[in-house]
């Protein structure tokens, strides 16, 4: 069997589970290329950039220049980084907000005033990342109590297909989503929780 497509480019390669790779090299096209950060990854079945080599796959290409992430946001990423194949790159963007903070909480009751008190000072949009969907709706249910005339809206994987679009994520107001939910979205001001369990 000979691939009938030349070229196959994959966007977001970390998010394919590892035996995609042995498919496409073989089956898929008589070209592939991979643009992946698994340290950007959101799904359980993911690839590694060893997995992806052994494809097999030529040797990475470094891209060397971040011109994505602010300086901020590269230095909180690269304290998470895993990859020893790969360095991060070089952050080329400007210093452009406030240096991010580690507040430690216990109770989804502390997370609900930190939110709700930068929400009432600052008026930004603000997301809020959570592991579970069954959290993003707790979380939802609780911040709707506490700030009841201010939007509040969560998504997850268990919306209905179109309800994202519902979502104003540059007005003011509180996004809750989970991390498989949070890739290419932007918001004013950022809330991680279970760090430990990255």
């Amino acid at each position: 069997f000979r691939p009938s497509l030349e070229h196959l480019i994959i966007d977001e390669g970390q998010n394919l589970p590892s035996a995609f790779y042995a498919w496409a090299v073989r089956f898929g096209a008589k070209n592939v290329s991979v643009f992946a950060d698994e340290d950007q990854t959101t799904l359980p079945q993911r690839a590694s950039i060893e997995e992806i080599c052994a494809a097999p796959m030529p040797e990475p290409i470094r891209l060397s220049e971040n011109h994505r992430n602010t300086q901020e946001i590269a230095r909180v990423a690269e304290h998470f980084h895993k990859s020893r194949t790969l360095p991060p790159a070089i952050v080329r963007r400007p210093r452009s907000g406030n240096i991010p903070t580690v507040e430690k909480v216990k109770t989804w009751s502390e997370v609900v005033t930190l939110v709700k008190n930068r929400l009432k000072n600052r008026g930004e949009s603000i997301g809020v990342i959570v592991r579970l969907a069954d959290e993003a709706e707790t979380l939802k249910s609780m911040l709707q109590k506490e700030l009841p005339s201010s939007r509040i809206d969560a998504y997850t994987s268990k919306n209905k297909s179109g309800s994202e679009k519902n979502i104003q994520l540059m007005t003011p107001g509180v996004t809750v989503l989970t991390g498989e939910s949070a890739i290419g979205l932007e918001f004013e001001t950022v809330y991680l929780q279970d760090l430990g369990k990255v």
